[in-house]
């Protein structure tokens, strides 16, 4: 269907053509340098450009978060079943958790870490879930007074934004127990 070139958009286009003949005309008689008007004009369209440039940057950042939260992977740990600090690592959402990093802090002092990367989901599609088995103190548990800590860090893999899991090892239940969860 073709479009119709209406009276209102003609006249629109008159006024501004009359506009812009009589600012010519004026300016001049007026004494100001045109020129000069010129550059003033396209000074502050520069200044309009980059607000809008700005405004838009932050609008594309905000959006690549909101991504990030809506597409936020479940990790969890579960205790194997009389595994103590023996746990299975799953992802229960359907997207991938990319960037997994685990930081295991026995109450005794020792330190150890481990680097998963990827984790699939458990309803990810295309992709078989492979929970990660991770035995955190093969040697013994730590003995001493205090709470074990786990520390899982992970991302989306559709955004930049990255989670900081804190769990802690209650030792008269014989689990893992999510303790803060916190965006790093």
């Amino acid at each position: 269907m073709k479009r119709r070139w209406s009276r209102t958009s003609t006249a629109a286009v008159v006024v501004a053509l009359v506009a812009l003949a009589a600012f010519y005309l004026l300016v001049p008689l007026a004494g100001i340098d045109a020129n000069a008007l010129a550059a003033g004009g396209s000074a502050l369209a520069a200044i309009a450009a980059l607000l809008a440039a700005r405004q838009s940057s932050e609008a594309a950042r905000d959006s690549v978060r909101a991504l990030s939260y809506a597409t936020k992977p479940e990790v969890w740990i579960e205790t194997m079943p009389g595994g103590g600090r023996a746990i299975v690592l799953r992802n229960r959402a359907s997207y991938t958790a990319v960037g997994v990093h685990l930081e295991y802090l026995p109450r005794d002092g020792r330190r150890k870490q481990n680097h998963v990367g990827r984790l699939a989901g458990d309803g990810a599609q295309g992709q078989t879930p492979r929970p990660t088995f991770l035995n955190l103190d093969p040697f013994g548990y730590p003995v001493g007074d205090g709470v074990d800590q786990l520390l899982v860090t992970f991302a989306s893999s559709y955004g930049p934004v990255k989670w900081r899991q804190s769990y802690d090892f209650m030792d008269e239940n014989d689990w893992w127990i999510l303790t803060d969860e916190t965006e790093v």
